[in-house]
């Protein structure tokens, strides 16, 4: 045995040699150095592992071990001149406190078996980045961790042909390199049972016969695949096999590549979560399970999700007794035949708002004992609350049909026509819900939840209208907005100049309520301002942009209302002018009630005031208001005509028509005079008492209106 120093410093002493071996005695090494051991047969190779100074033992020939070794120490083990230790029935043994690495081109091999493997951690650590381990016996078992020992793999070489890896017993194995193989018959590269826990992130692990495993995961372990490949090249071969145990894959590349084979295999109610990564099995189909992902027996689940690809050149899933697969997210699956196959048990398929399954199908989509459930997913809906919204699923074999859960019917008012394959939904409130399908055929179940968002029904609008309310001149402002139920309104100013002849412009009004220019309402429907005017002194027209509240303090439609009770009596069937009784200095009338108030004397018409429908202006009998004014009345049959005259006021109005002459000129009415039964004359009370001089004054509660002069 050779020993060398990384920078050796003799302080004193002296060099004994015997042989081979090299011995260095009272020597002192800095804390740094590294001593390197290189042995050429076994017992030089158990004396350097038995040396606590030796670092790193470099095997630099060939020999057989006769006995277990059992290294309880940290050492590295290597070769740089690719040499090799045959164990043969025995084992290198890695026990608690033992800490090895395999590096370089050494090469340990044997036979191996399940008890006596080529490499056993039992409770300390290996780390293999490079080198190789090979079991050449027909039962050979290469690597076995147990007793809570730990493998960390980022290179080199494991085979065996029956396991080339093997986890158990609290143990755990990190593998992000390297090639881990079993070459024989059913053979598993990767196993993990009883507590083990097996973490891949890369490398490449294989199986390369017969019903062989990449990686098999049994009852009370587990696995977490994040990357590498892993690859099962045998007929009916599988890729990761999962019998009672827990897989997680996140990623990396899961292959079968013979007939018949399966990527992913779950059974024995084993869970598989899925999430990312690229599985498939495109072999030649063999039989009828050649599967990207196989999943049977009751209580085995499978949730695939997130961006997994799934092919396979049979079924991209299959699922069978009584075992269930749950689908969503972005994930892509394809197959020949079917991309999903549910022969007994269920295939839950859950379509999110942003994310739709892209799943390929084959002759029949997606298919149950030869008849199709559907070719293609419905995508996520969104609709609007009231309306109503129908979702077709399509490829729905005959005699196959869906049921709505009951929830679902509730909740968005839905229903399925009789063929179950039409859905009518129209929900009532916003919000987001799920639409849940499910369809039998035999012993499968295919279940559907589709999200649905209900958009608010849209709000209804509101316009505001201007009116001119009687003006001679002008145009209105208009409001062009549209206003939802609880908007502000800034009310216009007089844009349109509006004048009306013998008033001034005082705002705006609606029903009872007056705004000026600039004023602010909230709008709860649509709502028409008319114009408010107040009679001027001179009788002339006023206007403009003015934005003063009128004095009488009444509302638009009071003045429009008291304007048409006022007038008088109609004159029919006589040519000479009335006599006129003594002016009155209040008069008070009350709309469809005859009674009226002359100063403090109660009086009674024979003809009631009443409420144009279409101007909502009040009318009265054109004698009635005149002579109470003190103005004569003139009746004129060949025209149809009445002339009120007043000092040097003259006010001529014609039956059936909007035109008024006030002292020669032209004024616009927006109702006009007309003849009520039993033959009495009904004109507009504002316009004729405002003209004749009098205020007018008007209360919506006791609809009583107040004529003074």
């Amino acid at each position: 045995m050779k020993i060398s120093k990384k920078i050796l410093m003799l302080m004193a002493g002296m060099i004994v040699v015997l042989g081979m071996m090299c011995f260095v005695g009272s020597t002192a090494l800095a804390a740094d150095e590294t001593v390197t051991a290189s042995v050429y047969d076994e017992a030089e190779f158990t004396s350097a592992i038995g040396n606590p100074t030796v670092d790193i033992i470099n095997v630099a020939g060939d020999f057989d071990l006769t006995n277990n070794v059992t290294i309880d120490r940290k050492v590295e083990i290597t070769s740089t001149t690719a040499s090799a230790i045959n164990v043969d029935n025995h084992s290198i043994i890695i026990d608690n406190d033992g800490n090895v690495t395999i590096s370089g081109d050494i090469k340990v091999t044997g036979r191996g078996g399940q008890t006596s493997p080529i490499v056993k951690v039992d409770g300390g650590t290996l780390k293999i980045n490079g080198g190789a381990i090979e079991a050449t016996g027909p039962a050979g078992w290469s690597v076995v961790i147990e007793g809570g020992g730990t493998a960390t793999i980022s290179g080199g070489i494991i085979e065996a042909r029956i396991r080339a890896l093997d986890v158990s017993g609290s143990g755990t194995a990190n593998i992000s390199g390297g090639v881990i193989e079993a070459i024989g018959s059913g053979g598993i590269g990767v196993q993990v049972q009883d507590g083990g826990t097996v973490n891949i992130s890369g490398g490449n692990i294989k199986a390369k016969e017969l019903t062989g495993a990449g990686v098999d995961v049994r009852s009370g372990g587990t696995a977490e695949i994040t990357g590498g490949n892993i690859i099962a090249m045998g007929m009916n071969g599988i890729g990761v096999r999962s019998l009672g145990g827990t897989a997680t894959i996140s990623g990396g590349v899961i292959e079968s590549t013979g007939s018949g084979g399966q990527g992913v295999h779950v059974s024995n109610g084993s869970t598989v979560s899925i999430s990312g990564g690229t599985i498939s099995a495109m072999g030649v189909a063999f039989g009828t399970f050649g599967s990207g992902v196989y999943i049977r027996e009751s209580n085995s689940r499978i949730e695939i999700s997130g961006t997994a690809q799934i092919s396979s050149n049979d079924y991209g899933v299959y699922v069978t007794e009584n075992s269930r697969a749950e689908i969503s997210g972005n994930v892509q699956i394809s197959g020949t035949r079917n991309g999903v196959y549910v022969v007994n048990g269920t295939a839950s398929i859950t379509i999110a708002s942003s994310l739709r399954p892209d799943i390929t199908n084959g002759v029949n989509g997606f298919e149950s004992i030869d008849k199709a459930f559907l070719t293609t997913l419905p995508e996520a809906i969104s609709m609007v609350a009231t309306e109503s919204y129908d979702i077709t699923i399509e490829g729905v074999d005959p005699g196959v049909g869906f049921v709505l859960d009951p929830g679902t019917s509730d909740e968005l008012n839905a229903q399925l026509n009789n063929d179950g394959n039409v859905v009518t939904m129209s929900p009532e409130a916003d919000g987001s819900y799920n639409l849940l399908l499910t369809s039998q055929i035999g012993n499968g179940n295919l279940q559907l939840t589709i999200p649905v968002t209900v958009l608010p029904a849209a709000l209804p609008t509101y316009t505001v209208t201007y009116h001119g309310n009687n003006n001679t001149s002008g145009t209105v402002p208009v409001d062009s907005s549209s206003y939802t139920s609880g908007s502000t309104v800034t009310v216009m100013d007089n844009t349109g100049n509006l004048t009306r002849i013998g008033h001034s412009f005082a705002g705006w009004r609606d029903g009872s309520t007056n705004y000026a220019p600039g004023d602010s309402f909230t709008i709860t429907g649509d709502i028409t301002l008319n114009a408010r005017w107040t009679a001027t002194s001179s009788g002339g027209g006023g206007g403009g942009g003015g934005s003063s509240r009128p004095t009488s303090g009444d509302s638009q439609e009071e003045q429009e209302e008291t304007e048409e009770i006022e007038e008088t009596e109609e004159i029919v069937g006589t040519e000479e002018t009335q006599e006129t009784s003594p002016p009155k200095k209040k008069i008070r009338i009350t709309i469809g009630k005859p009674d009226i108030t002359l100063d403090d004397e109660t009086q009674q018409l024979d003809a009631m005031p009443f409420i144009d429908s279409e101007s909502n202006r009040t009318l009265v009998p054109v004698r009635f208001i005149s002579q109470t004014l003190g103005a004569e009345v003139k009746w004129l049959p060949e025209t149809r005509q009445v002339l009120i005259t007043e000092g040097d006021t003259e006010i001529l109005l014609t039956i059936g028509s909007k035109e008024v002459l006030v002292n020669g000129e032209i004024i616009l009415i927006e109702t006009e005079p007309r003849i009520i039964p039993p033959g009495r004359t009904f004109v507009p009370l504002r316009f004729v008492s405002e003209v004749l001089g009098a205020t007018v004054e008007y209360d919506s509660e006791t609809r009583e209106i107040t004529i003074i002069r």
